[in-house]
């Protein structure tokens, strides 16, 4: 047994994200080796031709920037999905794939769409709803780390440094209040027993 594996991470905690972001860069090596456009696969709004688009989303990236923002993001926030919900994964996983590109389907602008932030998004609300819902600490912190996560997803590559640094400051901050936060509820569930 693992120092590790003491705290629920495992090998198998990274697999799933693992494969499926690598199944995004497979799919975008092909386009870029045999210089194809699949941008036009991606969700066409209200058309129902496009309907596959729904599915093809969030393999199709306009360059590595975005592919690189994606999967990095996608990664982290699967393992941590899977980490905290393992019973749940699977629908999870596949509603968070699925749902987001049934929307935009439905709402988006009449454009093509490509790209798996859609999927990135609702895997961070899940766990953002999930922690506030249930009040649970751990999960609002993950939530915290998870929303820095989504949005170091963003920021421009050529500032990268910076934005590592920005990002690796934001979640410090957000541990210490964190901690804050438990040590203070601690405290008073302490003078609750007391009292009672």
């Amino acid at each position: 047994m693992s120092d590790w594996s003491k705290y629920g991470i495992h090998k198998g905690l990274f697999l799933w994200p693992g494969i499926w972001v690598s199944l995004a860069w497979f799919v975008f090596g092909i386009e870029q080796v045999f210089h194809f456009d699949w941008g036009k696969y991606g969700v066409l709004p209200g058309n129902i031709q496009h309907w596959y688009g729904v599915l093809t989303l969030p393999w199709l990236h306009g360059d590595v920037n975005h592919i690189i923002s994606n999967t990095i993001s996608l990664f982290f926030v699967g393992s941590l999905v899977l980490y905290s919900f393992p019973k749940l994964f699977d629908k999870i996983w596949l509603l968070s794939w699925i749902v987001p590109g049934i929307a935009l389907w439905f709402i988006g602008r009449p454009n093509y769409h490509i790209g798996a932030s859609a999927w990135l998004y609702a895997l961070v609300s899940f766990v953002f709803f999930s922690g506030i819902i249930r009040m649970h600490t751990r999960l609002l912190a993950q939530s915290i780390y998870s929303e820095n996560i989504k949005s170091w997803s963003v920021v421009n590559y050529k500032n990268i440094t910076i934005a590592l640094d920005i990002d690796l400051d934001n979640i410090l901050k957000e541990i210490g209040r964190i901690r804050d936060f438990n040590s203070q509820n601690q405290n008073f569930r302490k003078k609750i027993k007391l009292s009672i």
